[in-house]
Order: C-alpha cells, then structure tokens, then sequence
C-alpha cells in the first residue's frame, strides 16, 4: 500500500479546527468564497443580460474564484 503522507496532514488539519475551532473574527476562506460567489452572481447573472453575456461573466467569475481560491492556499 503506498504511503499517502498528505492524508496525515488532512487529518491534522480537521482534528486542529475540530478542537481548537476557527476564530470568530476571521472569516473561513470557504465562507468568504461563498460570499464572493454570492456578490458575483447577484451582480452578473441578470435576467436582462443575453446568454452570449451570461457566458462570458460566469467564465470570469469561475477564473476570479479559482483564483482567489488558489491565492489563499498559496
């Protein structure tokens, strides 16, 4: 069986925020990308827009959230 060396670090990372719990007066990066899916799609997706539009704002809000994902782990 190979050695998964990144399932101990997962592990420790849930039994961390398990026990120790996240801080309150830090937003968790998944709620804060939540949010910015929210803010992006109230904004962008709107009825009124045609689909061409549609398509376009949604490819730039995929690339601004993964973006925004990676620049938090990195």
């Amino acid at each position: 069986m190979p050695e998964l060396p990144w399932l101990w670090l997962v592990a420790a990372a849930l039994w961390l925020e398990f026990f120790i719990r996240w801080p309150n007066w830090m937003p968790h990066p998944v709620v804060a990308l939540g949010a910015l899916i929210g803010v992006l799609d109230r904004h962008w997706n709107l009825s009124s827009a045609s689909e061409g539009a549609k398509r376009w704002r949604g490819v730039m809000a995929l690339l601004i959230v993964v973006g925004s994902a990676a620049g938090v782990g990195l």
